[in-house]
């Protein structure tokens, strides 16, 4: 059973979800509300891209943003890569770009959710839980995460234990993007 956190008028969200015996995250039909390219109707499909976020969450997009960038990485590389080439910063974008999955989301008419898989390397590498593990859903905006619980604790309690420190950096972004 899903716990939520927050109204419709909160720009964030948050669900706290179980992961099923086959490794699926299941979220009501009212998910749509928070994450508008979800649609409740019979037949509905989307492949999400993932890949290892910034603070090692899991992050989902509709495509993949990088894509551009990183078909310039490959052409770039004329050859096989050697081993002298290990400390190419290439390289370490093409390893980042290799730690992506495909994660379908569906939504069965029928019981009135959506349904995630998570990849068996992203449980594996733990950025994911297992079966009958925790997971915490984040959205805003654009922005889907999937978190292993604990690590969800961490990270807001170092945001809770600085949060001056992130007030400010927050701000210094509003001003410096000029949305005051």
């Amino acid at each position: 059973m899903a716990q939520q956190i927050a109204s419709k008028k909160d720009p964030s969200k948050i669900w706290i979800q179980t992961v099923d015996s086959r490794h699926r995250i299941r979220l009501g039909k009212h998910a749509a509300e928070h994450l508008p390219w979800l649609k409740a109707s019979e037949g509905f499909g989307i492949d999400f891209v993932s890949r290892v976020g910034p603070t090692g969450q899991l992050h989902l997009s509709l495509k993949d943003r990088e894509e551009t960038l990183l078909q310039k990485v490959k052409a770039s590389l004329d050859a096989s890569p050697v081993g002298s080439d290990i400390i190419d910063p290439r390289i370490d974008v093409l390893r980042y770009e290799a730690t992506k999955w495909v994660i379908p989301c569906t939504f069965e008419a029928k019981s009135t959710r959506f349904t995630l898989v998570l990849p068996r390397e992203a449980r594996d590498l733990g950025l994911v839980p297992n079966e009958n593990g925790i997971a915490v859903i984040f959205s805003t905006g654009d922005i889907l995460e999937i978190w292993p619980a604990g690590k969800w604790v961490e990270h807001v309690t170092k945001i809770s234990a600085n949060l001056s420190h992130f007030t400010a950096l927050a701000l210094d972004e509003i001003e410096s993007r000029g949305l005051e």
